[in-house]
């Protein structure tokens, strides 16, 4: 999408993982929640399986009609904007992905830029390592997945090697990649019927 007067700088990290997985990226505030999702989904490398939401003060804005949980917890974020959520510098909103695994993202708006430059929007400008596996046991799974792929000599490495894939790497990060997949249709987000 072409340049807006204003834009917003946001970080997207996991929680609970230490060193963060996270990115930064500019985006337009007048997204819908729906397109956002797409451009979390890309830029943190999810392969889009699964429900997701968005919250902010005990409030959820996800698709009701996707989500398995009572449909009145949630308001329809078709018609919602990001700016609509995140207004002024410092505020925070959750995404939760994977109902089962449970990844819960915080995002925040770190700065309101004013400057546009020539950019198109989404980009990403920077961020480190990899996401998790799809379907790996959440937090806990992943800090064990990591532990025995580090540890060769354990009789659950090969089984853990071959789970994951030998080209899977923690700490892969690569931004080019990341931006040219933004430029694709629905932002890069993969699709499923």
């Amino acid at each position: 999408m072409k340049p807006k007067d204003y834009i917003y700088k946001v970080k997207i990290y996991i929680d609970g993982i230490e060193p963060l997985i996270w990115r930064r990226i500019l985006i337009q505030p007048d997204l819908f929640l729906t397109d956002f999702h797409k451009i979390v989904q890309t830029t943190m490398r999810w392969q889009n399986f699964y429900p997701h939401f968005f919250e902010r003060n005990d409030k959820k804005f996800g698709d009701p009609y996707m989500l398995d949980y009572d449909k009145e917890d949630f308001t329809d974020y078709t018609t919602i904007q990001v700016k609509d959520l995140l207004r002024t510098e410092g505020d925070i909103i959750k995404y939760i992905y994977d109902f089962s695994d449970l990844w819960s993202h915080t995002i925040i708006l770190e700065e309101i830029i004013h400057d546009t430059k020539n950019y198109f929007y989404p980009f990403c400008i920077e961020g480190e390592r990899e996401c998790p596996i799809e379907d790996w046991g959440g937090v806990e799974g992943y800090y064990d997945m990591i532990k025995k792929l580090q540890t060769p000599g354990l009789p659950e490495y090969e089984n853990y090697f071959e789970l994951a894939g030998e080209e899977y790497d923690a700490e892969y990060f690569d931004l080019d990649e990341i931006n040219t997949s933004l430029m694709d249709g629905n932002f890069g987000c993969v699709e499923h019927e």
